[in-house]
C-alpha cells in the first residue's frame, strides 16, 4: 500500500520527508526509499541508510556529523579545502583537513592500536589498548614513520611513531618503508633487520642481519655494509679486511681473542690500558706476537697450541712449562730440545747457575711437570749423595746446584764446579716406570 503524503517536506534534510520517517512508507515521488520509521528532526537517523543523498543546503543536515568522524555531513559532501568528496555515513573515509568538530566515532581506521581521535589530537583514549603519549599521527597509515612498528605501539612503548629512527627492533611487526639507513652504516635499516638487499642503497647486506643502530655491529672497526659487499662476516669480529678498517674497533672486537693466543684483541693494541695504542702493543692477528704478562694459558686455543711459536721444533702446548725457572715460558724461549724424546722428557746435562744469563740455573729436564710421579738423585763423582727429592719440577721444586744431602756433604753448601751424575726414575702416561741416568755438568763462571 503506497499512502500519499500530504507534502514533501524534509525537514532535517536527510532525503526523506517527514512523512515518509514518521509512516515508514516511501513516496514514489522522491528518490530515497524508508526502511522503517526514524525521526524527522534528526538527519542522522536516515532509515534508508543512504546519508550521501541529504541536502547540504539544508543547515540541519549540514552541519550534523552522522559518522562521527569529526568532519560535517556539507564538509565530507563538499570539502571545503577542494578535496575528494567523503562518505559523511563512513567514520573512516573523510580528508584530515576538513575536521572541524569533535571525532565521536571511536574508530581506529589503521588498526593500529589507537583511534583516529588520539591519532590526530594525540590525547589518549582510556578505553583503546595503546597510548598516542602526546603524538599525533597519520590515522590512515599503522605506521606513520614507515619503521615497522605500528603508531599505538610506539606511544606505548616511549618511541616517537614519526621519526623512522626511534623505534625498538622487538617491536616490528610491519614492513620497513622508511628506506632509511639510521646508522649511516651503508645499509639501510630494512636490509639490517631482514638481510635482504635493497638494490637503491650502496652496499649488499650479503644475507646477514645486523644491528640497524649500530654501524659496526661486531666492532671491528669495519662498517656493516662495507662487510657484507666485500664478504665478510658483520657479525664476526675476527672475519675482516684491514684495508676496510674506518672505524676506531670496540665491543665485541675488543673482547675478542682473534689469534687465539690468550690475549683479548683490546689488550693486545692497548697495554697499558691507557685508551690509546701505544709502543707496547701486539698484533692481535698474530698468534706468536703477544706480552707474556697479559697472557692467560686457560684461554689459548688449540690451534695456538699446536704452534710453534720459538721455532725450537716443539709444539706451544708441550711447552707450557718454565723447566729452568728462569720465568721464561718455554715456549718463547729457544731451548734447542728434542721433539723426539721418549715421552717427551728431555734432560739438558750443563748447569750454569748463577752466571746472569737467566739460562740453565736450575738441572733443566723439559717435560717432566707432565709426570709428577718422580724422583731424582744426584751423585758427585764419588758417589756421594749431594740431591734428592720426588715430584721433581712441581712447586719450584728445582736442583739449583747446592746440597740437600745429609752425610757427607753440607746441606745448603754450593757444589763445586765438575762433573755431576744423576738418577731419573718416573711413570709415564703408560703406567710404566721409566729410568734414566747420565752426567750432569755443574759450570759457574
Amino acid at each position: 500500500t503506497v499512502l500519499a503524503c500530504p507534502s514533501a517536506v524534509d525537514t532535517d534534510g536527510d532525503g526523506l520527508t517527514d512523512c515518509e520517517e514518521t509512516t515508514g512508507v516511501d513516496d514514489p515521488s522522491t528518490t530515497a526509499v524508508p526502511a522503517g520509521t526514524s525521526d524527522p528532526l534528526d538527519p542522522c537517523s536516515d532509515s534508508s541508510g543512504v546519508i550521501t543523498d541529504g541536502d547540504t543546503s539544508n543547515p540541519i543536515f549540514a552541519n550534523a556529523d552522522c559518522d562521527g568522524d569529526g568532519v560535517t555531513n556539507g564538509d565530507e559532501l563538499n570539502p571545503p579545502n577542494g578535496g575528494t568528496a567523503t562518505d559523511p555515513g563512513d567514520p573512516c573515509d573523510y580528508n584530515v583537513g576538513d575536521i572541524s568538530a569533535p571525532i565521536t566515532a571511536g574508530v581506529d581506521c589503521d588498526n593500529d592500536g589507537l583511534n583516529d581521535s588520539e591519532e590526530i589530537t594525540g590525547v589518549d583514549d582510556p578505553a583503546t589498548p595503546d597510548n598516542p603519549n602526546g603524538n599525533t599521527t597519520d590515522p590512515n597509515n599503522p605506521d606513520t614513520d614507515g619503521d615497522g612498528v605500528l603508531d599505538g605501539t610506539e606511544g606505548t612503548n616511549g618511541t616517537d611513531p614519526n621519526d623512522p629512527c626511534d623505534y625498538n627492533v622487538i617491536d616490528i611487526t610491519e614492513p620497513i618503508t622508511a628506506g632509511v639507513d639510521c646508522d649511516n652504516d651503508g645499509l639501510n635499516d630494512s636490509e639490517e633487520i631482514t638481510g635482504v638487499d635493497d638494490p637503491a642503497t650502496p652496499d649488499n647486506p650479503n644475507g646477514n642481519t645486523t644491528d640497524p643502530n649500530n654501524p659496526d655491529t661486531d666492532g671491528d672497526g669495519v662498517l656493516d655494509g662495507t662487510e657484507g659487499t666485500n664478504g665478510t662476516d658483520p657479525n664476526d669480529p675476527c672475519d675482516f679486511n684491514v684495508i676496510d678498517i674506518t672505524e676506531i674497533p670496540s665491543g665485541p672486537f675488543l673482547d675478542a681473542d682473534c689469534d687465539g693466543d690468550g690475549v683479548p684483541n683490546g689488550v693486545e693494541i692497548d697495554p697499558d690500558g691507557d685508551g690509546t695504542p701505544g709502543p707496547n702493543g701486539t698484533d692481535p692477528n698474530d698468534p706468536c706476537d703477544f706480552n707474556v704478562e697479559d697472557q692467560d694459558l686457560s684461554t689459548v686455543s688449540d690451534e695456538w697450541l699446536e704452534l710453534d711459536c720459538d721455532g725450537d721444533g716443539i709444539l706451544n702446548g708441550d711447552e707450557l712449562g718454565d723447566v729452568n725457572d728462569n720465568d721464561i715460558p718455554d715456549y718463547i724461549e729457544v731451548n734447542n730440545g728434542d721433539p723426539n724424546a721418549e715421552d717427551g722428557v728431555e734432560v739438558f746435562d750443563i748447569m750454569t747457575p748463577g752466571d746472569g744469563d737467566g739460562l740453565n740455573d736450575v738441572f733443566v729436564i723439559r717435560g717432566l711437570d707432565k709426570y709428577p710421579n718422580n724422583t731424582v738423585i744426584i751423585y758427585n763423582r764419588w758417589g756421594v749423595l749431594v740431591f734428592e727429592t720426588r715430584g721433581y719440577g712441581l712447586n719450584n721444586n728445582f736442583f739449583t746446584g747446592e746440597s740437600n744431602g745429609r752425610v757427607t756433604i753440607e746441606k745448603n753448601k754450593q757444589l763445586p764446579v765438575g762433573t755431576y751424575y744423576y738418577v731419573l726414575e718416573y711413570v709415564n702416561n703408560s703406567g710404566n716406570t721409566v729410568k734414566k741416568a747420565g752426567p750432569l755438568y755443574i759450570n759457574r763462571r
